[in-house]
């Protein structure tokens, strides 16, 4: 079985409360947000971002 990479899959960002928890209503919303845009999955997991300056 192969796995195709085919349409719009966004990795989503963790967001953290003011107290420096997971905001996992926020979670949510940008999932949901996401879905209704018609995005065909989600990369969850660390994504390293080398900065560029």
């Amino acid at each position: 079985m192969t796995f195709q990479w085919k349409g719009v899959m966004p990795a989503l960002t963790t967001k953290f409360t003011e107290n420096d928890e997971l905001d996992f209503a926020l979670f949510e919303k940008n999932l949901d947000a996401q879905l209704a845009a018609g995005i065909e999955g989600v990369i969850l997991g660390e994504l390293w971002v080398k900065p560029a300056f």
